[in-house]
């Protein structure tokens, strides 16, 4: 749930994620993405949440 919330607060200070965006700190300071996440669900969770900015945009 950390790492979720990091997230979030990372798209909503920069907009839009990015894979490597998730291997940086702070994202990077809880945990590494591909140990919480397979591939698959990674993806799925950068597309999500881009999805969310562009909408609100």
């Amino acid at each position: 749930m950390n790492y979720l919330r990091a997230v979030k607060a990372a798209v909503l200070r920069h907009g839009c994620i990015s894979r490597a965006a998730l291997s940086e700190p702070p994202l990077s300071r809880i945990a590494r993405v591909e140990a919480l996440f397979p591939p698959q669900d990674i993806e799925e969770l950068i597309a999500f949440a881009n999805q969310l900015v562009e909408e609100a945009a």
